[in-house]
């Protein structure tokens, strides 16, 4: 089966994830500057990785989408903000294979988590004094495959979300 038709299948087999929270959070703002007093666009180096732990061997998971963002101007870091935010998500695993739980686990739960993490981090950014950072869509499928070709142990490569 290939990977396209393993993703439509799992689209269409039911998910619920029954909670959602933050496992951890952080910002650091070392050098704190005034957005009006910052005289170039920073650069943001963002992380993301996904893990995924089986609660109870049943069809329950948890789900840790963890996102970590440096800005940056010349060699002065602005601040760094660290997410962790987990969901418990449950599906059948007797309808899917190994490869559709991948696909369930690695890109279908992360998507559904992507945008309540993406508010924390603006909320944060803008709290820490700084104009709200929103970070771009993630399409978790192409980070997948990126993983699986390049053999990565257990999290996505580097992969520019801004």
């Amino acid at each position: 089966m290939n990977i396209n038709n393993a993703y439509s299948k799992v689209l269409g087999t039911e998910l619920k994830i029954s909670e959602q929270y933050m496992k951890d959070l952080s910002f650091e703002n070392p050098r704190h500057i005034l957005p009006t007093a910052i005289m170039s666009q920073p650069k943001f180096h963002v992380s993301l990785d996904v893990n995924a732990n089986m609660i109870d061997h049943s069809a329950k998971f948890e789900v840790i989408v963890g996102v970590s963002v440096t800005a940056l101007i010349e060699d002065v870091t602005l601040f760094i903000s660290e997410l962790k935010y987990a969901g418990i998500a449950y599906f059948s695993l007797s309808e899917l294979n190994e490869l559709e739980r991948d696909l369930m686990i690695f890109v279908r739960c992360p998507a559904m988590l992507f945008p309540y993490m993406r508010r924390i981090i603006s909320d944060v950014t803008r709290d820490g004094g700084y104009p709200p950072l929103l970070l771009a869509p993630v399409d978790f499928l192409t980070l997948y495959i990126q993983r699986k070709e390049s053999d990565a142990p257990s999290h996505y490569p580097p992969h520019n979300l801004m």
